[in-house]
């Protein structure tokens, strides 16, 4: 593998990125990178502008999966490198640009070093910000196919040192979902609020109210939290008691059960609060992410392959509050997720003046060879 033509590609992924959904371009760049002629079968149209590269063995034996992410954000891009977005209003501020170029070294290291049993393939997952991908990958028939035994996947994490594996038993990063309500009543003149049903005090009372479910933590095994992130009443019209209410939260456990139980109480504690005050009431879940949860048979893999390679690494003690749709494989397939250090004082992911690291490209490389020689014997 040549590394100056890998961090060229990852720059070029990062000068052109593209918004959940509209990736084609993004994979389009992906596929005349590696060749269509380096694995044995290709199919585009994964879960919506995805790609999946399957190489075979010889023998029989386990079907691995790893999975890179390829959308960016709607983000304007402060940076002044010369690879900076051109396009306006979007950006690679995640990462995804140099988790989707590791994975291309990968696919071109494949392509001269085969699995000697079983089979590989690679993944190159549209629509994660959004949670939407890997539940559309899912349903692919190509991928169902394939019939996944193992898959891994990783992310840059900004704050702990370069080059460092992190890694989690149990729950990686955090379910999150968001919880939308609105709340109609019935509008009077500002003078004569009797006259109307004004949402105001049961807005203000299911604000409340959230924050104290999610304040008791003794009620939950593990971490959860509730953010209220958007809460509208009304137009700016003095003369009008407003019928017009909305709350938004995004909800986060640590703990797929702990997350139903939390969405439970939230939801039923604001329908029995819109009752109380007479008030018509809608609801709806929007960008729901599982818990990415660390399989035990995955992780064995994971921790030898890390001994193996020699790589510097650190067991997390807590999740990450932050959500990945890698969550949704997990959910039915044996798999691991890990991290990899951008640097102690690296911009935070979704930063403005983020950028990914190119150091970390070849540890990413080297990682996923030591998981691909122990599952599946590369020639």
């Amino acid at each position: 593998m040549d590394l100056k033509e890998l961090i060229a590609f990852r720059k070029e992924l990062h000068s052109w990125p593209g918004l959940s959904g509209q990736e084609d371009e993004t994979a389009s760049r992906i596929l005349r990178f590696i060749g269509a002629e380096t694995a044995d079968h290709v199919y585009s149209g994964i879960g919506g502008h995805g790609l999946l590269f399957v190489f075979e063995g010889k023998e029989k034996g386990p079907h691995t999966v790893f999975r890179a992410d390829i959308d960016a954000l709607p983000i304007q891009e402060i940076s002044k490198h010369e690879h900076k977005s051109r396009i306006p209003g979007v950006a690679h501020l995640c990462g995804h640009d140099g988790h989707s170029a590791a994975m291309a070294g990968f696919a071109r290291f494949l392509g001269k070093h085969r699995p000697e049993k079983g089979k590989i393939a690679l993944l190159f997952q549209p629509a994660e910000e959004t949670g939407q991908g890997a539940l559309a990958v899912m349903e692919n028939q190509h991928f169902k196919a394939f019939k996944p035994d193992f898959i891994f996947g990783f992310h840059n994490i900004p704050g702990y040192p370069k080059g460092k594996i992190l890694l989690k038993n149990g729950s990686f990063a955090a379910a999150s979902c968001g919880l939308n309500i609105e709340l109609n009543g019935k509008t009077s003149h500002a003078a004569y609020p009797e006259a109307g049903l004004n949402p105001a005090v049961a807005l203000a009372e299911i604000i409340q109210s959230w924050t104290g479910i999610a304040s008791a933590q003794n009620d939950f095994l593990d971490m959860v939290l509730l953010t209220i992130v958007h809460a509208r009443l009304g137009e700016k019209a003095l003369g009008t008691s407003p019928a017009y209410g909305q709350i938004i939260a995004t909800l986060r456990a640590n703990r797929q059960d702990d997350m139903d139980k939390l969405t439970e109480k939230s939801l039923n504690t604001a329908l029995e609060t819109a009752k109380r005050h007479k008030l018509e009431v809608n609801y709806g879940m929007e960008e729901p992410f599982p818990a990415t949860i660390n399989h035990d048979d995955a992780m064995k893999v994971l921790q030898d392959a890390v001994q193996e390679s020699g790589l510097d690494h650190e067991y997390l003690m807590e999740a990450f509050r932050w959500s990945e749709d890698f969550g949704v494989y997990t959910k039915g397939i044996n798999g691991a997720f890990f991290g990899i250090g951008s640097g102690q004082s690296h911009p935070v992911l979704h930063n403005p003046d983020y950028d990914f690291p190119d150091d970390i490209l070849a540890t990413a490389v080297a990682l996923y060879k030591s998981i691909a020689l122990i599952t599946n014997n590369l020639r």
